[in-house]
């Protein structure tokens, strides 16, 4: 080490150090294989109830945060109020979810799962179900509870952090403001 190099900061304590060249494959690589081959056997059983892997989580969603809106969706899923509400008005349409005004404020719309929209939802929890017993029965039980544990971690770090980066854009006008 050179004199003027300073020694890497140590981790907090019961944080392993990350690498400092990036680990191949790549973790997120890794992280989204794993979905991607759960989620399409979830998407193929979903089918025959005319339903997809996003509807079902966002029908979980509204079942356990009675009245949570369309913006609140969409922070908590990493996607556009745009992208949540196609699906909202398609689940509305089939008359799965309600929306109400929220009394505070009128341009709120407040969800909530019909009778029809908590038995298919019910169906759909029984196909993960099988699905994730398939896919994770095969894991040692200790091992599994840990995954679950820092997947859990990790979206609760994400959603705190989020945007991880400055998109370019922002950058570009960033920059040219402070020329």
């Amino acid at each position: 080490m050179k004199k003027t190099d300073s020694p890497a900061k140590p981790p907090p304590p019961g944080k392993p150090p990350l690498p400092t060249k990036a680990a191949r494959p790549r973790t997120m690589y890794l992280l989204n294989q794993a979905s991607l081959a759960v989620r399409s056997h979830l998407e193929a059983a979903l089918r025959d109830l005319q339903m997809t892997g996003i509807q079902y989580t966002i029908l979980g969603t509204i079942k356990d945060h009675e009245g949570i809106s369309s913006a609140e969706l969409s922070r908590r899923f990493f996607v556009t109020a745009q992208t949540t509400n196609e699906i909202i008005n398609g689940l509305e349409q089939r008359g799965l979810i309600t929306r109400k005004e929220d009394p505070a404020n009128r341009r709120i719309l407040r969800m909530k799962l019909t009778a029809q929209g908590r038995k298919l939802h019910d169906q759909c929890d029984r196909i993960a179900d099988r699905i994730e017993a398939a896919a994770f029965g095969w894991v040692e039980p200790r091992d599994y509870e840990a995954l679950r544990e820092a997947l859990r971690t990790l979206l609760k770090g994400l959603r705190e952090r989020a945007p991880l980066i400055k998109p370019a854009a922002e950058k570009r006008r960033t920059s040219a403001s402070s020329t």
